[in-house]
């Protein structure tokens, strides 16, 4: 088969956006073997409808190493794309926008324990000549083709997983294991209908999981109690021996959980609620009680309460604090109230008076003027804050450092850097509070 001739076939029709599009030919090689050649395809004229078509992947069944090139990784969707660039990056290439090496230029080679790159697409053949001709794989399974005959090489009974569009359940070990346990291949085969059931979007679906088969053929018992017991196992994972010891048995507490219409999340919530309380959860009545809601809600209640009064203490001491604070930043206010008389370029100095002066400001300017503690470094003494004001307006607003009588900071709206002239200013300003500090001293 000719793929170029087909693709040019198939690109004739094509008369969606101009994206990249993905194909895949198989091409049989010995031993009944086949090489899946991974082409990308995009409308570089679009007046002309001339295509620039680049061989970007090469997957052999028989090896453990792929072949890529001109495909990079995007961090932003994390998915792989193919690079358009002609330019000659050589074999390895790091773009900005990239977070692992990509082969670019150049063929190279990947190792499949590493991760296979898939890029999907469409099929321009299926497996005719090839001892997979007849196999179950689909392009909509979800699993990368290079995995499927990995499991197709253990057993062929993965077929019949295939075309029974089982795809959760193809995995090298359960292949492999439904291959070597006769006892396991036939509890399978008699729970088939069982496991495999219909789906709303048309097709089937595998119901249980792979551990949950297991289970249920380990402990003889049904399939519908091994994944009750799977799903116990995990309900309260995080919790157990945190909260729930392990000596309470967990199939028996969902069980009492379902039965009473309680919420594995909600008797999380009790467990821990329990555990703060001191009480122990295991003695009787607790475990299991019969009043769960009310209880609950009593916890909950305390607990909201505990919150409150929490709060309450905090709101208290961060009033005490501003007091304090509203204090220090209104006598620095007063020892350099001498640069309120400055003015230049339209501009006139505000010094903040109190904690509220700061939120004002930092809300008007959109920046951290009003938190981060630049009231406590104004009342340490560490800090100057002061405003620049333009037409009566928040113009600038500059941070001096007291300790080495720099200009830190000094920000218009947004924090965008001011004009050069109002820099210059800043600094006026920073050595005129020198000045003022120093005869003051």
């Amino acid at each position: 088969m000719n793929a170029l001739k087909e693709i040019r076939k198939r690109e004739a029709n094509y008369k969606g956006a101009n994206t990249t599009r993905i194909y895949n030919a198989v091409v049989p090689t010995k031993a009944g073997e086949c090489r899946i050649d991974t082409y990308a395809v995009k409308t570089r004229n679009k007046r002309t409808g001339e295509l620039a078509i680049k061989k970007v992947a090469r997957y052999y069944t028989d090896r453990k190493r792929y072949y890529v090139r001109d495909i990079i990784f995007h961090n932003f969707t994390h998915s792989y794309l193919t690079n358009w660039c002609n330019e000659p990056f050589g074999r390895k290439h790091q773009a900005v926008w990239e977070d692992v090496d990509a082969c670019i230029g150049h063929w190279g080679y990947c190792d499949r324990e590493n991760g296979t790159i898939d890029l999907g697409g469409d099929y321009l053949n299926w497996f005719e000549g090839t001892k997979y001709e007849h196999c179950g794989w689909s392009v909509n399974s979800g699993i990368q083709i290079l995995d499927y005959l990995d499991c197709w090489r253990i057993s062929r009974g993965v077929e019949f997983l295939g075309k029974s569009q089982l795809w959760k359940l193809i995995t090298p070990s359960f292949v492999r294991q439904l291959s070597a346990d006769k006892g396991l291949f036939n509890f399978f085969r008699t729970h088939l209908n069982e496991i495999r059931q219909h789906s709303c979007r048309g097709g089937f679906y595998a119901a249980y999981s792979i551990s949950d088969i297991l289970t249920a053929y380990r402990r003889k018992c049904t399939l519908a109690e091994a994944k009750f017991r799977r799903r116990a196992q995990h309900s309260f994972r995080g919790y157990y021996s945190r909260f729930i010891p392990n000596t309470i048995d967990r199939v028996e507490l969902l069980k009492w959980c379902e039965k009473n219409d309680i919420s594995e999340m909600e008797y999380c919530r009790y467990a821990q609620y329990v555990f703060n309380a001191g009480e122990n959860i295991t003695a009787f009545g607790v475990t299991m009680p019969r009043n769960f809601k009310t209880l609950l809600e009593d916890y909950e209640r305390r607990e909201h309460e505990e919150q409150m009064r929490r709060r309450a203490k905090e709101d208290r001491r961060r009033a005490r604090e501003r007091r304090v604070f509203n204090s220090g930043i209104k006598s620095v206010a007063e020892a350099f109230a001498m640069l309120s008389r400055l003015k230049k370029h339209g501009l006139t100095v505000v010094l903040p008076m109190s904690v509220q002066s700061l939120i004002d400001e930092g809300n008007a300017m959109r920046n951290c003027i009003g938190g981060m503690g630049y009231d406590e470094k104004i009342a340490k003494g560490t800090s100057l804050i002061v405003f620049l004001y333009k037409d009566g307006k928040p113009f600038v607003d500059i941070e001096i450092d007291r300790e080495h009588w720099t200009v830190r900071q000094c920000y218009t709206k947004c924090n965008h850097n001011p004009e050069e002239k109002v820099n210059t200013f800043a600094k006026f300003i920073c050595d005129k509070a020198k000045a003022i500090y120093r005869k003051a001293a």
